[in-house]
């Protein structure tokens, strides 16, 4: 009788402390608002969930055990209920967490312990905790760091749950509906903390139409569409690709942006057009398409016969059209090609590799060969005619005879993967394969004069993402320079297809970027010229303007201001 008494004492006060805790639960963002002004949860991308079980047998000389289950009560089931509820809020679960890294994503630990008391049948005294771990500096000393409870901030014991469990058969239930219980706190407050853009309907809007618009190049005629006025329907198909909003409208830009054949006027709308939209889906586009971008130097050219893009947004680069064909005696086919990656025009050689492909060229060094110029009726001013006997080159040209090895033209001395002459153009250090010192190969760094910022801050990012609506959106790989006159000059750039050199002054028959200079900054807000130049009667000015949404700086608008 006495036991009864007990046990029934036991569950008085066990069912009090519920009530009470109930009571006193709480939406945890606004204490985080009162105590620190700001959510611990907001920016939170990513989320490593773990659940502990922990059991306490009945003989006070055994120790604390971890299981992975116990009765009907599994730990794998409990975790993946967690994970599950987790993964509806839209964040990025993480399969491990390294504790010591700076990137240790947040850790939300659900502890289990069950105290079985030593009865017939048992009896379960489970208590039952939910907390978020992070790495967090101190502010006095960011030196020290530790991993420490960042949510709730409340006091512990008001998200504790005490549970008292007398058949055994309710253990299972009772532990998932409390932890679900607590997982739902959390989600609550992250989704209070991080609230989600209200995305645009696109019902009604035939979105695989407007791809259809968007990629389509030349009209019935077969000419090809020029990128021109209000009524372009490339630029209509954009604006409506915008105001629809959709993620599916998303992808279709995103395809635009990191298509190498789109006009680089088109990537540029579609860029803004996605910095407009604003949405999570948007921004993150952006991000893709920004890592795409930076890869995309390093990766292997594949050469392609007919129109170049120009090195800037406003005219054509001189179309790659051979001036000397041949096949070799293992029926290769080899083409010597003028292109101008480096400036003035000189003579590349590529050999064919399926029928429209052609592999990388490789620049000829050959002294005193004729002046080479280029029109758009007649084609090239002279021709010429090309022989491949093994490594031996034999070119003859208006009446004149060069012999060259290819294994010369690329004679690698540091074995950075640039041949010499490459290096010889790009002022390049031929026996030091890393010339900035940065870590990387000169030939998979797009800035191989130019040190990684030892610094990120607003500042950079705002001059990258201008970089990247008037650079990162060019389909050319000739050389540019970024002339060293002013702050923005102090940090490499990246998304350009071809390589980018520092310089002291700009030069002429190259892309050059003369100015980036603020216009105007607030807190979200800022306004940015842009000026470049390529020669002494062909040079641009840009005014670009940018908001910062969800933690990025991205570009919402960019007009020309003068060509001149």
């Amino acid at each position: 009788m006495r036991k009864h008494v007990i046990y029934a004492a036991i569950c008085i006060c066990f069912l009090t402390n519920i009530s009470n805790s109930q009571e006193l639960r709480r939406p945890i963002d606004s204490s985080q608002d009162i105590y620190y002004g700001v959510s611990t949860l907001k920016g939170v991308k990513e989320v490593f969930p773990y659940v502990n079980l922990q059991i306490i047998e009945p003989n006070p000389r055994v120790k604390l055990q971890y299981t992975s289950e116990i009765g009907n009560l599994v730990r794998d089931e409990i975790q993946e209920l967690v994970v599950q509820a987790l993964e509806k809020t839209g964040v990025t679960i993480a399969t491990k967490s390294d504790r010591s890294s700076e990137n240790a994503p947040l850790n939300l630990e659900t502890t289990i312990m069950i105290k079985i008391a030593p009865d017939d049948p048992p009896i379960y005294h489970i208590f039952i905790h939910t907390e978020a771990l992070q790495r967090i500096r101190l502010e006095r000393n960011n030196a020290i760091q530790a991993f420490s409870r960042v949510w709730p901030t409340t006091p512990k014991s008001l998200y504790t749950q005490n549970i008292l469990v007398l058949n055994s058969s309710k253990l299972e239930d009772s532990v998932k509906e409390e932890v679900a219980k607590q997982i739902d706190y959390f989600i609550h407050d992250f989704n209070m903390a991080n609230p989600k853009p209200v995305t645009r309907s696109a019902e009604g809007v035939d979105i695989e139409a407007l791809r259809k618009t968007l990629f389509t190049t030349k009209s019935e005629s077969g000419a090809e569409i020029r990128v021109r006025g209000k009524d372009n329907p490339q630029l209509l198909a954009i604006k409506e690709l915008e105001m629809a909003g959709s993620e599916e409208a998303i992808n279709v830009l995103f395809d635009c942006l990191t298509d190498d054949k789109m006009n680089s006027t088109l990537k540029q709308n579609a860029l803004t057009a996605l910095g407009r939209i604003g949405t999570e889906p948007a921004i993150e586009a952006i991000k893709k398409f920004e890592r795409w971008s930076q890869k995309r130097y390093i990766s292997p050219a594949q050469f392609h016969m007919g129109p170049q893009a120009g090195p800037a947004n406003y005219g054509k680069g001189t179309p790659a059209i051979p001036i000397a064909q041949t096949t070799d005696s293992n029926n290769k086919t080899y083409a010597l090609v003028p292109l101008s990656p480096y400036g003035s025009l000189e003579i590349f050689l590529t050999s064919q590799i399926d029928n429209e492909i052609w592999s990388k060229p490789i620049l000829l060094d050959l002294p005193g060969f004729p002046q080479l110029r280029f029109n758009i009726e007649t084609g090239w001013n002279i021709k010429g005619a090309l022989s491949i006997e093994g490594d031996l080159v034999k070119i003859e040209c208006l009446d004149k005879s060069y012999e060259i090895k290819i294994s010369e033209q690329i004679k690698d001395t540091d074995k950075d993967g640039f041949p010499d002459i490459v290096e010889a153009r790009l002022s390049t250090n031929p026996k030091n394969p890393d010339s900035d010192g940065d870590g990387l190969p000169d030939s998979k760094d797009s800035n191989p004069l130019i040190a990684k910022h030892k610094e990120i801050n607003e500042t950079t990012e705002i001059f990258q993402a201008v970089f990247s609506i008037m650079f990162a959106t060019s389909n050319s790989h000739d050389i540019m320079f970024v002339v060293d006159r002013d702050e923005f000059a102090k940090q490499e750039y990246y998304g350009y297809p071809g390589p980018i050199i520092l310089t002291p002054s700009a030069i002429d028959g190259f892309l050059n970027l003369t100015s980036l200079k603020y216009k105007y900054k607030s807190e979200d807000e800022a306004i940015l010229t842009v000026s470049d130049h390529i020669g002494s009667l062909a040079g641009s000015v840009y005014e670009v303007k940018l908001k910062k949404i969800l933690g990025k700086w991205v570009v919402v608008e960019l007009k020309t201001t003068m060509i001149r």
